[in-house]
Order: C-alpha cells, then structure tokens, then sequence
C-alpha cells in the first residue's frame, strides 16, 4: 500500500527517514494526510529509531478518537500492519472490530485475531462472509474456539462446510482429474509438433525479457525515488524558489502556514527558510530547524550566535555534534547569554585562547561563565610559560 501515499510518509515507512523527521511525525507535526499519520505512528511504534520516539508515537495512537479510527479503518489503502495492529489493540470493542471485520481490503491475519477474541456482533460479519471462509477455512476452527459463538452461528458454519468444504471438495478432486487428462493430450500434441514447441520457445524467451526490462524500470524508479523524495515535494520546491526571488511574497506566505507546515519547511527548506523560521515564537518550529538533516554549519554559527533563540532550543543544538569540532560555533553558543550556563560550562574547555580571554571580558554572559573562562585561562598560559 506504501506506493500512493505522500513522499515523507513512503520515506518513513521504508525505514529511510532521519530521526528528526521520525520525531515530529510521531508528534503529528507535519501535514500529512490524517489517515497516513496512523500508519506512521503504527510504524514508530515498533520500529522508530530511538524509545522516545516510539513512546511518541503510542502516545498518538492512544490520542484518537474512536470516532476518527472508524473512518480511517474503512479506507482501502492503510498498510497492514495497521490494520493488524487496530485489531490485536481492538479486538473486543465491537464498533472498531466491525468495520475492520466488513473491510474486504484486510488481510486474513486480522480475521483470524477477531475471529478468536470479538465478541458475537463481530463473529456474525464473519461467519456470514462466505468468500473469505472459501479462501481461509481455517477461520472456521478459529470462531468455533471462541466462547462468544451463538449456537445459530455454530450450525451456519456446519451447514457451510457441508454445502461448500465437503460437496465442493468432491467437485475438485473430479476438476482435477479431467485437467491431468486435459494436460496429458496437450503435451502429446506438443511432443507431435516440433514447430509449435520452437514458436512456445521463442515466446517464453521474449516474455523473460520484457519481464527483466519492467523489473529494471522499477528498480531504477524505486533509486531515483529514494534520492530524489524532497524533490517530489512540489510545492516546497516553489517556496524554496520564491525565497530567492521574491522575499516579500515569501514571507506572506509563510505566515499565513500552520504549525505543521511550518515544521515541514523548517526540516526541508533551503536557508532562506530556516533563518526566518528560527525566529518564530513557536518553539516547536525552531526546534524542527536546529534538527534539520539540511542544517549547514554556516547555519549553526549563525543561529548559535542568536539573542532571541530559546534556550532550550540552542541546548539541542548543542547535540549536533558534527558541528562542535567547529570552535567559532562552540564560541558563540558559550558566549550567548540564552545559552543554558551547565552548557555554556561544558563548553569553555573547547575553546582557545583568545576566545577565553573574550568570553573572561564579556559582560553579557553571567559572572560564572566569566569566571569560568579566567580560570581556563591562566591554565592555558601558565601551561606555555
């Protein structure tokens, strides 16, 4: 089901999203469809890259409504594994296990866990839905193990075997046997031809053909999806263009986006979008900034060097630690007085010399810092004398 959902949501699901974008998804913090969001939180539930993501996610899931999963549950296009999972965490809430028990779309897995726990109401939608009991007779055993079954229910599935499992089976063995009598003139009349063996041949030759020239188009689809996911994303490309061109009309544009949107800029915009956005009030949305994957290092200086930045907000900064072997970055964050002090603490020790003596002279930081970095100080130069 994966191939027709939204870019970032494919990009999840396949397990190729960074840990950013797995975190702000299992918030529900981007503009994805409402009905993906579940599939994605089904999917960090269990396979998110760290616990707190995963925490996230089960926490969005308990979050909604019952009203809201039913509709979502009637959809033909959520993954399997949401449908599985909707069943073993629904089971016996008879309104949930319903419309998943009269959806045709989900798999046998799901039949068989309500077809053991539901209750009656739910076993009715089964037993009654004879095309999947032709195709999994094994669902028969499985409601009959369930206690809920009514004695009504019980002789339909009786009634159901003799008319269709034991008569049909009879009917099969004689299909079978006429198709071996079939089968054993044709391969007679083709041992008697050798004409129509070749012609056979060279058709099964070229049919291998277009069967490896379609599997290497897709193949070649599925890689240039995979490095090319942001490029899908349309309208982020028009945004990131007008950032350059029109700086006015950009930024009208960008107030009038929600929450979500913002975020989802924040994580995929160019660096026109992320200095303005690191401004917004909304910490959630300067936090989607500082955890970019497109964050540059020019942009950590840059934003490290902010006076309007939360603190919290540099603190996670500070845990890109690509960036803290860059000792102008490292400066600026120990030197900006939002900066939280057992950070700005940590970090005195990367810096140098005249860095130190700077930060020993600074009066915007708190006088611990300053004393801190004298300290540093006269290590260092008592060290060279």
């Amino acid at each position: 089901m994966t191939s027709a959902k939204h870019p970032i949501t494919k990009q999840i699901l396949t397990g190729r999203a960074q840990a950013p974008i797995e975190e702000f998804a299992s918030k529900g913090l981007l503009p994805l469809p409402k009905h993906e969001l579940l599939d994605i939180w089904v999917y960090l539930y269990r396979n998110g890259k760290t616990q707190e993501i995963q925490n996230l996610a089960f926490k969005s899931l308990e979050s909604v409504s019952k009203n809201d999963l039913k509709e979502w549950l009637k959809r033909p296009d959520l993954e399997d594994a949401t449908y599985i999972y909707c069943a073993e965490a629904y089971a016996e809430d008879a309104d949930i296990a319903i419309v998943l028990a009269q959806n045709k779309e989900v798999p046998v897995q799901v039949l068989e866990i309500l077809a053991e726990r539901s209750p009656a109401e739910v076993l009715e939608v089964i037993v009654i839905n004879q095309a999947r009991l032709l195709s999994s007779p094994h669902l028969i055993e499985k409601l009959r193990a369930n206690p809920a079954l009514t004695s009504v229910q019980a002789r339909r599935l009786v009634e159901f075997e003799e008319e269709f499992l034991v008569k049909g089976a009879e009917y099969r063995l004689r299909r079978v046997e006429e198709e071996v009598r079939v089968e054993e003139e044709v391969t007679r009349q083709i041992e008697e031809s050798q004409q129509v063996e070749v012609k056979v041949e060279e058709q099964t030759v070229k049919h291998v053909h277009d069967i490896e020239k379609t599997e290497n188009q897709e193949i070649k689809g599925e890689v240039e999806e995979e490095v090319n996911v942001e490029d899908e994303i349309e309208e982020l490309k028009q945004l990131n263009e007008e950032s350059k061109k029109s700086p006015e009309r950009f930024l009208e544009k960008v107030a009038k986006m929600t929450v979500p949107e913002k975020i989802m800029l924040a994580l995929f915009g160019n660096r026109e979008a992320r200095m303005i956005l690191i401004r917004e009030p909304n910490r959630l949305i300067a936090e989607a900034v500082v955890k970019s994957p497109k964050l540059t290092e020019a942009d950590a200086e840059a934003i490290a060097a902010m006076r309007h930045v939360d603190g919290e907000v540099l603190r996670i900064l500070a845990n890109r630690r690509e960036f803290l072997r860059n000792r102008t970055f490292v400066y600026r964050l120990a030197s900006n007085p939002k900066t939280p002090v057992p950070l700005a603490l940590r970090l005195i020790s990367q810096l140098n010399l005249f860095q130190l003596r700077d930060l020993s002279r600074s009066r915007d930081v708190p006088e611990i810092i300053r004393r801190q970095a004298k300290q540093r100080l006269a290590q260092l130069t008592g060290q060279r004398k």
